[in-house]
């Protein structure tokens, strides 16, 4: 207090006592000064969230690292609106080594997601489309009921039905030497210079698709794969194999035995540009090649 002149108090305008502050946060926690925003904390908070839910790879190589971070990220599709992946992009496949085939391989096929997941769903087989497989099993038992064949189980093999075959006589090349050697011996009846460029348009080809970088790579040709190598003539075929009681004899010659199954092959072959391979084995017979796994065209409707 202070007194004037004559005595009296004198009021003295004295600023507001400041309110007691809470200490300023450490620099390293979310909104200090020099440290990351709130934002951005909680973004890197979610990105280590996910992060640590992934399945990574054992042991990769820095390289190998990087390589893998791009496939995973680019092998998902979105969820609905775009959020979230909700599955891979393309379904897993395996050869009978234990390679899983990646992008490189169903890129290398021209193979879509969409194509893909349609062999998976048993929607269709690879090189063909929904509508076009309906048509074609329809016309399968109407060819079925022409030539009296009843209780026959059909079913579908091969690269189109599994992507991968399962053919123990075939597998793929493992380098460009071993690669150019093989289209050299597929085209020995053509001249030397034929050979030569065979052998270096299906190197280039090979090279391209990064088969030959060190790293795995599969061990049993995939869809259409030597194909597109030169090591086949054809792009791989519909394998058809008919299950029943004494079929193997009834259908050991199609074309005569079985006319209308014949032309049925013949159609398709037209419209898909492969051939249509139709063997017959007797369903009792546990030596038939039979796995439970394999795409069921047709059922015996009598089993169920």
């Amino acid at each position: 207090m202070t007194l004037d002149r004559d005595g009296n108090t004198e009021k003295t305008d004295r600023p507001a006592e400041p309110a007691e502050r809470p200490p300023a946060p450490p620099p390293d926690r979310p909104g200090a000064e020099g440290g990351p925003s709130r934002t951005e904390s909680r973004t890197e908070s979610r990105t280590e969230r996910r992060a640590a839910g992934r399945d990574r790879p054992d042991e990769a190589s820095s390289d190998e690292k990087e390589e893998w971070f791009v496939v995973s990220a680019a092998s998902r599709s979105p969820g609905p609106g775009g959020g979230a992946p909700d599955r891979p992009l393309f379904p897993v496949a395996a050869d009978q080594s234990g390679y899983t085939f990646s992008e490189r391989e169903y890129g290398f096929a021209d193979v879509t997601p969409e194509r893909a997941w349609d062999m998976r769903a048993r929607r269709a087989p690879l090189g063909m489309r929904p509508e076009q497989w309906t048509r074609c099993v329809d016309e399968l038992r109407d060819a079925l009921t022409a030539e009296g064949i009843a209780g026959a189980d059909v079913r579908l093999q091969g690269p189109g039905a599994a992507f991968c075959t399962q053919d123990p006589k075939k597998w793929f090349p493992q380098n460009e030497a071993e690669l150019r050697s093989r289209v050299i011996q597929q085209h020995r009846g053509a001249s030397d210079d034929e050979r030569i460029r065979r052998a270096d348009n299906a190197v280039a080809k090979y090279r391209s698709a990064g088969f030959s970088q060190g790293g795995p790579k599969p061990a049993k040709p995939f869809f259409d794969s030597l194909y597109k190598l030169d090591l086949a003539r054809d792009p791989d075929a519909y394998e058809f194999q008919f299950a029943g009681d004494d079929l193997a004899a009834r259908l050991r010659d199609v074309q005569h035995d079985a006319p209308a199954l014949h032309a049925w092959a013949c159609r398709w072959e037209e419209a898909t540009g492969r051939d249509f391979t139709l063997s017959a084995t007797d369903r009792r017979n546990p030596g038939t090649g039979l796995g439970e796994d394999d795409w069921m065209v047709i059922a015996d409707e009598r089993d169920g």
